[in-house]
């Protein structure tokens, strides 16, 4: 008596106790064996308590220039996720130009334009050890392109222009490195 959400399992002489996470209260469990007591068990409830973490990805890319994420996942001592405690981060000696933000279980890795070298990028959930991962920095790439103006009026005997504008993937204007160009079938005299 006294607790709720608590169950017991007897096999052979071992008797199991099992709380749901919702269980509370204070208690005993008494025991006998063909009517004889064998007296009883005092039962005390504890919260689960931070077992390990560990970071989404074993490694990790960031473009320079931009940055890239990762998200701490922390489990309890019963196998349950749990809501980790205060999160930090580390950048290894072998990177530089890379910094480090941490808000709530994310992990933001940011890399300067010249940002440089190897290296790791390690987490803890309070004083519990996340691991690493490993950082490789990656130079912009081209994403997209577009031209402008949309529609243009050439005079006949004339020329006009439009211009030919590329993003990397970080969403910068960077330089088209080689623009072709064909004229659509129902136009003629057009080059």
């Amino acid at each position: 008596t006294g607790l709720t959400c608590v169950s017991r399992t007897v096999t052979g002489s071992t008797v199991s106790v099992s709380a749901s996470s919702t269980a509370s209260g204070t208690g005993s469990i008494a025991n006998s064996v063909g009517g004889t007591s064998c007296g009883s068990v005092s039962i005390s409830l504890a919260n689960p308590v931070l077992q390990s973490c560990s970071l989404s990805a074993a490694s990790l890319s960031v473009t320079k220039g931009g940055s890239n994420t990762l998200t701490v996942s922390c489990t309890d001592n019963v196998g349950g996720s749990f809501t980790c405690p205060t999160i930090t981060a580390s950048v290894g000696a072998g990177l530089s130009g890379v910094t480090k933000s941490v808000s709530g279980t994310t992990v933001t890795v940011s890399a300067t334009s010249s940002a440089s070298g190897t290296g790791l990028i390690s987490a803890s959930a309070g004083s519990v050890s996340c691991g690493s991962s490993s950082i490789s920095l990656a130079a912009p790439v081209f994403q997209s392109c577009t031209s402008a103006p949309a529609s243009l009026t050439v005079t006949k005997g004339g020329s006009s222009s439009f211009t030919v504008s590329c993003l990397n993937n970080l969403g910068n204007q960077i330089s088209c490195s080689s623009v072709t160009s064909s004229v659509g079938t129902g136009l003629t005299g057009v080059t």
